[in-house]
């Protein structure tokens, strides 16, 4: 039973030997060649030996061995056959202690190879046809590397190629079969690579001088079906890609001098297509296929203790695990299920400079492609916990690149990377008139792994660094559940994250100098369009779909404590979330309802220039554009529960920018800021004729919260200038009908508007502060509401109560005491909160409930002078409206004579104020300011290293003063 009638398992050299089901290789090639090792005192040089030797493994004779060959045709059609390949490469590498020198000259390729695939067949018959056949590429090279102690001296000139190659298709079958036909295969393409490294220790002297390149390549399609059988034709294929990289780094101890120049490339491949089918069969034609792909890479770093350390590397990296996957359920049970994560995390230690009583150099560049995954596809129609997907998606990249930081350090960074990540696809799956059949769960992150690059810092440090930083990470893909007359099916669950999570450009530091130059670019994507469909179906449709585009950053900060610091930065961010939603619950119960949650904006700190006793300036250019969700589309007709929508749209970013605080200071900060937040879309459905269905919470939320362009200090000569552009948008409108519903086609709409601003504003104390700020800021929460309840029951009702809440301090100065203050700034604010409502009814039905609350206060244009000089200039053109309302309490707060220029507050409790002794001398009245012209464009990054940024903003302050 178990061998009878079943195809061959692997072709054998000898036709004469019966079939093998242990076949495979396992390949072990080893090359050590040109490797020296210095002798102590420099007495000579010693070669180390070549090792030229090929290690191949045969399970087969392994088995045949133990088992006879009557005993191996036994398992015939069931197979095991591994697929293993390791070349060894270990060359021109050099090795000097206890004054020893050593010099090391290599040029080699090593390369092996593996595999064919694997072809058999266990249909028709009990526990046959099964295959194991995982398949692994694994080349390692150890090339060019110098290494140093103890007064040595260690130099290498090495070139090398290691290459890996295995795997194939496997084919296999479990028709009508029980326990039959099932694949495991594990394909793994792992390169290392560790080379032109060089390491010196203690009075010693390390200089490498590597090229490598490194291939492997594993996996092939794999192909099976368990239709009719049982517990037959599944497929658990993990596939991953995961290089490992340590190359070019130049690290020290001990007035030692480690020098390291690496250029290097890897290739890494993984997997293939999966497919598989389960129908009219139980516990068949499952697939379990996750997909992984790197790098990690450690390259190009510089540091140590006590050293001079000069580390060079350029790198280029090509990495993916891919495949698409298709598995079917139809007309089975627990059948035709897929789960298949899919990773792209390429993880970064490139560039540093790090140490300690040191002078380190650091240069790196760094190309990086990294793919995992791919589309899926199942079907669960007629099934029962069928054609249910899940499919999780994440993309990084995270690291830490180009920055400086030490104790007495004099280190220079210089970096340029470009990342290219892209994990999963379109997931999609059908689950008509089946029981939990057809479901999708796909959650999509991008790029919410940190990344810290081109910041400098330190304590009595030196620091310098130049890095270019461009993304782009895309997370997943649309998602599609279709479904009708299904039991708990058709559903998708697909929240969906972009970022990114940054912190660079920040020069910091105590009794230091520093400068960072950067320029950051990211295109973020996170999933995309969701449908899914529940007509007369029972818990079927749903979507939920939560989004959120939220880059979380802080750069261009500069300042510290007794140091001397500069920034100059730009970021340029596309931040994408989610997309539309499709789907209809008609004539079903709990069917078609959608959740859709969506949040967008920016949680941002730049341009910001603290101290103590510090010198610093910063410029920073921020454009950010990001977009959560979209247009959401259902229907409820003749249904119950059916069809409604919960859609909570929020789009205020949170951003501190181009504020210069400190104390004892000289602190010139420069921003410009230009963002754009939109969250959410239209909402349309219907709830004619049904019951509780149509009904949409449509909660939109957009504003901004700011401070910018602010200057504050105590004994300072602060400078503060900053420009501000913010559009915050959610939603635009929404349409339902309750015709002849019950609880049917009603809109809740809190539309809400929040404004939060301080800007333009100087504090003095016995200083010299000049803030300048230019706003203009739109924003625009909900739309336009239509409905209908004629003929229904508490249907096509309006709730729409709308709230623009405004908070603004601008253009203010106030003069401490021996403080001159001087506060500019201009602004344009245009909010509509809420919009028009169309419905009709009689009763309880067609009821439109408006409430608007349009509230706010504008602090401007006020100088305060105690024993100090204030001088304030605020100009502002402001429209607010709520609820297609102006805005009903609007309170300017604006006074050019709150206090005199030697006035003292009257003391509490009756207290007499008193004339100021040793007044300082002001004009009687201010002269009027002219208005703010328009501020110029920031300059682009770059510019001659070392050069403190260009202040051109800041200058323009003086001609207001006088």
């Amino acid at each position: 039973m178990l061998g009878a009638g079943i195809a061959q398992a692997h072709e054998a050299d000898n036709p004469d030997r019966p079939i093998n089901t242990v076949d495979g290789t396992i390949t072990v090639k080893v090359n050590i060649d040109g490797n020296q090792i210095g002798a102590p005192l420099g007495l000579t040089k010693i070669d180390l030996p070549s090792i030229k030797r090929d290690i191949s493994i045969n399970p087969t004779a392994v088995v045949e061995g133990i088992i006879g060959r009557d005993g191996a045709k036994l398992l015939r059609g069931n197979t095991v056959q591994p697929e293993l390949v390791v070349p060894i490469n270990v060359t021109g590498n050099a090795i000097a202690v206890l004054g020893g020198k050593a010099e090391a000259h290599s040029s080699s390729v090593t390369s092996a190879s593996s595999g064919g695939g694997v072809e058999t067949d266990g249909s028709e018959h009990p526990v046959a046809g099964n295959v194991v056949a995982p398949q692994i590429a694994l080349p390692v090279d150890i090339s060019g590397n110098a290494i140093a102690a103890i007064a040595g001296r260690a130099e290498t000139h090495s070139s090398s190629e290691v290459n890996a190659a295995t795997g194939g298709p496997i084919s296999t079958s479990g028709e009508e079969s029980p326990l039959a036909g099932n694949v495991v295969s594990p394909q793994l393409a792992v390169p290392v690579q560790v080379t032109g490294n060089a390491i010196a220790a203690i009075l010693s002297g390390a200089e490498s001088n590597s090229e490598s390149k490194v291939g492997a390549s594993s996996g092939g399609d794999i192909t099976t079906t368990g239709e009719d059988g049982a517990l037959a034709g599944n497929i658990v294929a993990p596939t991953a890609a995961l290089p490992i990289e340590v190359n070019g780094n130049a690290l020290g101890a001990v007035l030692s001098l480690p020098d390291s120049n690496s250029t290097t490339e890897l290739c890494a491949e993984a997997g293939g297509d999966r497919t598989t089918t389960g129908e009219d069969a139980i516990l068949a034609g499952n697939l379990i296929a996750p997909f992984v792909a790197g790098p990690v890479v450690a390259s190009g770093n510089g540091g140590g203790v006590l050293v001079n350390a000069d580390a060079d590397n350029s790198s280029s990296t090509d990495v993916s695990a891919t495949g698409v996957t298709r598995t079917n359920g139809e007309e089975g049970v627990l059948n035709g299920n897929l789960v298949s994560p899919a990773g792209a995390l390429p993880v970064e230690l490139v560039g540093n400079a790090v140490g300690a009583v040191s002078n380190v150099d650091a240069a790196d560049e760094q190309v990086i492609s990294s793919v995992a995954g791919g589309d899926r596809f199942s079907n669960g129609d007629n099934g029962l916990v069928s054609g249910t997907v899940a499919a999780p998606n994440v993309t990084g990249p995270a690291g830490a690149l180009g920055n400086v930081a030490g104790v007495l350090l004099n280190g220079d960074a210089q970096q340029n990377n470009t990342v290219d990540v892209h994990a999963g696809g379109y997931t999609g799956s059908s689950g008509n008139d089946a029981v939990i059949g057809g479901n999708v769960l796909q959650p999509s992150v991008a790029a919410l792994t940190p990344q810290v690059f081109g910041n400098t810092g330190g304590v009595l440090t030196n620091g310098e660094t130049h890095v270019t930083n461009d993304r782009t990470s895309t997370s997943g893909g649309n998602t599609n559940a279709d479904d009708d007359a299904g039991v708990v099916s058709g559903n998708a669950v697909a929240p969906t994250l972009a970022g990114p999570v940054d912190i660079f450009g920040a020069a910091v530091g105590a009794a230091s100098h520093l400068d960072t130059t950067v320029e950051n670019s990211a295109d973020v994507k996170a999933g995309g369009e969701v449908k899914a469909y529940g007509k007369d179906g029972l818990l079927a449709g749903t979507v939920v779909h939560p989004a959120i585009a939220r880059p979380t950053q802080v750069f261009g900060v500069a300042g510290g404590v007794l140091t001397h610091a500069d920034a100059l930065t730009s970021n340029e961010v596309s931040s994408v979330s989610g997309g539309n939603t499709v789907t209809g619950g008609e004539e079903g119960v709990l069917t078609g309802n959608t959740v859709v949650p969506s949040l967008s904006g920016a949680t941002q700190v730049f341009g910001i220039a603290p101290g103590v006793v510090s010198n610093a300036g910063t410029t920073a250019s921020n454009l950010t554009d990001t977009q959560a969700g979209g247009d959401h589309t259902t229907a409820g007709t003749d249904g119950a529960l059916a069809g409604n929508i919960v859609d909570p749209s929020l789009a205020p970013p949170v951003q501190l920018f181009g504020n210069a605080v400190g104390v004892a200071s000289k602190l010139d900060a420069e921003a410009a800021n230009a963002i754009t937040s939109m969250s959410g879309g239209t909402n349309s459905t219907d709830g004619s004729n049904a019951a509780v269905s149509g009904n949409v919470a449509w909660v939109p939320l957009a504003g901004a919260v700011q401070a910018f362009g602010n200057a504050v200090g105590v004994a300072t000569n602060n400078s503060a200038a900053a420009t501000n552009d913010t559009l915050s948008e959610t939603g635009s409108a929404t349409a339902t009908d309750g015709t002849g519903g019950a609880v049917a086609g009603n809109v809740i709409n809190p539309a809400l508007g929040p404004v939060v601003q301080v800007f333009g504003d100087a504090v003095a104390v016995a200083a010299v502060n000049d803030a300048l700020g230019s706003n203009v800021t739109a924003v625009n929460a909900g739309g336009d509401i239509a409905t209908a309840g004629d003929e229904g029951a508490l249907a096509g009702n309006v709730v729409r109560p709308a709230v623009g809440p405004l908070a603004q301090v601008f253009g203010n100065a106030v003069g401490l005491p021996g403080g001159n203050a001087t506060g500019v700034a201009d602004s344009t604010l245009e909010s509509v909160v809420g919009g028009s409502a169309t419905t009709s009814g009689h009763g309880l039905s067609g009821v439109d409930a408006s409430v608007p609350v349009g509230a706010g206060v504008q602090v401007f244009d006020i100088p305060v002078r105690v024993l100090g000089q204030a001088l304030a200039s605020g100009d502002h053109a402001t429209s607010v409206i709520v609820g297609e309302e102006p805005a009903q309490a609007l309170v300017p707060v604006t006074d050019p004579k709150l206090l005199g220029a030697v006035e003292l507050p009257k003391l509490p409790f009756g207290g007499q104020s008193r004339a100021a002794t040793n007044a300082l001398p002001l004009p009687v009245e201010l002269v009027q300011l002219p208005k703010l012209p328009a501020l110029p464009k920031l300059p682009e990054v770059g510019g001659v290293a070392g050069q403190a940024p260009a202040l051109g903003m800041i200058d323009m302050l003086r001609m207001f003063k006088g």
